[in-house]
């Protein structure tokens, strides 16, 4: 059984969220837990709002890891090489015997790998390899569209900086000739003058109108 968990998460989460990330992993790690009956499952990730790795563990019924077990899988000491995004390797425990333990890499920010780490008293089969690296596939591919919101959210905010910012320098502007139309219908004798002035006027009404209905469109 392949774990198809990711994907219906994804439809009821906040990817502006920074939790929302953690939670779907949270979520996504206790189902790894029930479907390996291991005793630990880690997820190492890079949250990219934070720029950071962030990390989640869920235990198994009545398996707890504590104070130096728990330092040490942390330290990552026992990762003696940096495997291939998606090929699940073994890896020795040697401060906590008499367990296995199976990582599957999702990818790599700044030379530190982000992983599933599965810690379980029995080998894993062939099969149970294979469903691991497709779970791994399918978180890479969750942390993706998250990270391309997060990215695409940002130029939009970047571009409505821009256009409200324009729109008040233009707004300024446009009063300014207001301004100066109306001065001179007020100031101009001859009706030909006038009736330019006021169109002047007018179309400067225009525009400012135009330009508070495209701004009302950025919010």
């Amino acid at each position: 059984m392949v774990v198809t968990f990711p994907l219906q998460i994804q439809k009821n989460c906040n990817l502006n969220d920074v939790s929302s990330l953690r939670s779907y992993c949270e979520l996504y790690a206790k189902q790894l837990t029930n479907h390996y009956s291991s005793r630990c499952v880690r997820i190492v990730y890079q949250e990219p709002k934070l720029k950071k790795h962030q990390e989640v563990v869920q235990y198994g019924q009545q398996h707890t890891l504590y104070g130096q077990d728990l330092a040490y899988i942390r330290s990552e000491s026992w990762l003696e090489s940096f495997p291939h995004a998606f090929e699940v390797h073994e890896f020795k425990l040697r401060k906590i015997p008499g367990y296995y333990c199976y990582i599957c890499v999702i990818g790599y920010h700044n030379y530190q790998p982000e992983y599933i780490q599965i810690i379980t008293h029995e080998t894993l089969s062939v099969k149970l390899k294979n469903q691991l690296k497709d779970s791994a596939m399918i978180l890479n591919q969750y942390i993706k569209v998250y990270s391309e919101n997060l990215k695409q959210k940002a130029e939009i905010q970047l571009l409505e900086h821009i256009l409200h910012k324009a729109g008040h320098q233009l707004r300024n502007s446009l009063a300014l000739i207001s301004l100066y139309a109306h001065n001179l219908y007020l100031q101009m004798l001859d009706i030909h003058s006038k009736k330019q002035a006021m169109v002047i006027h007018e179309n400067v009404q225009k525009l400012n109108s135009n330009l508070t209905e495209i701004l009302s469109c950025g919010k």
